[in-house]
């Protein structure tokens, strides 16, 4: 059923938003399967029980869940299921211009690089250099290709096809980074075109899934990584027009964010009253 959704709702849709309604749905279809719930007989406690679920037990931000209930409510109407959407009360989300996302500190960055080294794997250590010093979003990082990629041993870049509203943008790759992708990519012994692949079985792509459940490893998810590099470029004075357009940020506003104190910079404040 999900499938069929996908085949006739998500036409035209990009391939990052197909990905993420996708996993959202079989997500939610994996939680019915353990409560007698189904997605073609669907009521309004299945899907507020889910978001419960995952405010609760699975601690997920207000962000997250949002995101998860857009590909449900998709998916209702389409099956013409909408009643399962009366009163469903959502969690409300911070504003974006009250505070700035959640970001790394400078040691709890470094570690996060040092524990992916001293495990040794060249690809998972390309990973999480690429999303760091490349401030790229997942399916971005997931979707490059060899081709896309320029390294040399004074300069690099990437090129990022298939940015957010399918914007294409260039990249610059730090000398550090470009030493891990180069050592990873001249391990490999295959012709698969994507950059970063799977290696168990037939060699292929590699899943957000996978890098999800690796970057879990060090207690980080992807978009971590992103808020990271932004926030550490505002710090270091580079100018916001920049930091936007490395980002494939089209609206000033929403890379303003990354200028404005997080809730560990207020509670740092708070903490030091003195009092």
């Amino acid at each position: 059923m999900i499938e069929k959704y996908i085949a006739e709702a998500l036409v035209g849709k990009s391939d990052s938003t197909i990905r993420s309604y996708k996993y959202a749905l079989e997500r939610f279809e994996k939680y019915l399967s353990g409560s007698d719930g189904a997605m073609d007989n669907l009521t309004q406690f299945d899907v507020q029980s889910y978001i419960s679920w995952m405010q609760t037990v699975k601690k997920c931000q207000a962000a997250s869940i949002n995101r998860e209930y857009a590909a449900i409510a998709s998916f209702c109407e389409w099956s013409n299921q909408q009643k399962a959407l009366i009163g469903v009360r959502l969690p409300k989300q911070v504003h974006p211009s009250r505070t700035a996302p959640k970001s790394l500190e400078r040691n709890d960055r470094n570690n996060v690089f040092r524990a992916v080294q001293r495990d040794g794997n060249l690809r998972d250590i390309a990973i999480v250099y690429t999303l760091y010093f490349c401030g790229l979003r997942l399916d971005e990082l997931l979707s490059l290709d060899r081709a896309d990629v320029d390294l040399s041993d004074r300069k690099g870049e990437l090129i990022v096809r298939s940015g957010k509203g399918d914007k294409q943008r260039t990249v610059p790759i730090d000398a550090k980074a470009r030493a891990f992708l180069k050592e990873y990519l001249d391990s490999r012994n295959d012709d698969c075109e994507a950059l970063f692949v799977a290696t168990k079985g037939t060699v292929r792509r590699l899943g957000e899934r996978w890098v999800q459940k690796t970057l879990k490893k060090y207690d980080i998810h992807p978009h971590l990584l992103r808020h990271t590099f932004a926030r550490d470029l505002v710090d270091s004075g580079t100018d916001i027009v920049t930091v936007a357009d490395l980002l494939g940020h089209s609206d000033l506003g929403t890379t303003m964010r990354y200028t404005r104190p997080s809730m560990e910079d207020k509670m740092k404040a708070v903490s030091g009253l003195g009092l």
